[in-house]
């Protein structure tokens, strides 16, 4: 519980609820991580920032759930060649979480910003964006730039106010 930093830089992977409910983990430095499996940072209340590596090629279900103070989520390389899938509810509840940057994100899975009333923009222009990704649940994104839409991926949405889809080949 006392948990505040992490320092790992050989690591490659975090399994499913590695460090789940560390209430008080606010660092993370895992420059070689590729891989978080589901609920590994689950309801790690006090992650203020998410730099994902430029190699990352997953993000699990639930991953950051719950996680109240995340503020952004960016790439920690301006050359990303990351082709990183987002799993569903993977940022679901994280209350202060404004800024999502991942230019090469491939997939944005269901639910993924759920709950995530202060969500603004989005930027992911090369990837798919999945069922209820900005529903009415996520009401607060104004503005996306994302690479496809599927089904029901805004279904009900009332806050957004410019989608751009200069990626899209199927919506």
């Amino acid at each position: 519980s006392d948990l505040k930093s992490v320092n790992a830089p050989s690591v490659t992977s975090i399994g499913s609820y590695a460090f789940a409910d560390c209430k008080s983990l606010e660092t993370l430095n895992v420059p070689n991580l590729k891989s978080i499996k589901s609920y590994a940072f689950y309801n790690c209340e006090s992650i203020k920032s998410l730099k994902v590596n430029k190699d990352a090629t997953s993000i699990g279900s639930y991953a950051f759930a719950d996680c109240s103070n995340l503020q952004d989520v960016t790439c920690s390389s301006k050359t990303n060649k990351a082709t990183v899938s987002i799993g569903s509810y993977a940022f679901s509840s994280c209350d202060a979480l404004y800024k999502f940057n991942l230019p090469n994100a491939k997939t944005l899975g269901s639910c993924c910003f759920d709950k995530s009333s202060n969500l603004k923009y989005v930027y992911a222009p090369k990837a798919r964006v999945d069922k209820h990704c900005f529903g009415e649940r996520e009401q607060s994104v104004v503005k996306a730039e994302v690479g496809s839409l599927n089904n029901y991926a805004l279904e009900n949405n009332t806050a957004m106010k410019t989608l751009v889809l200069n990626n899209a080949t199927s919506i």
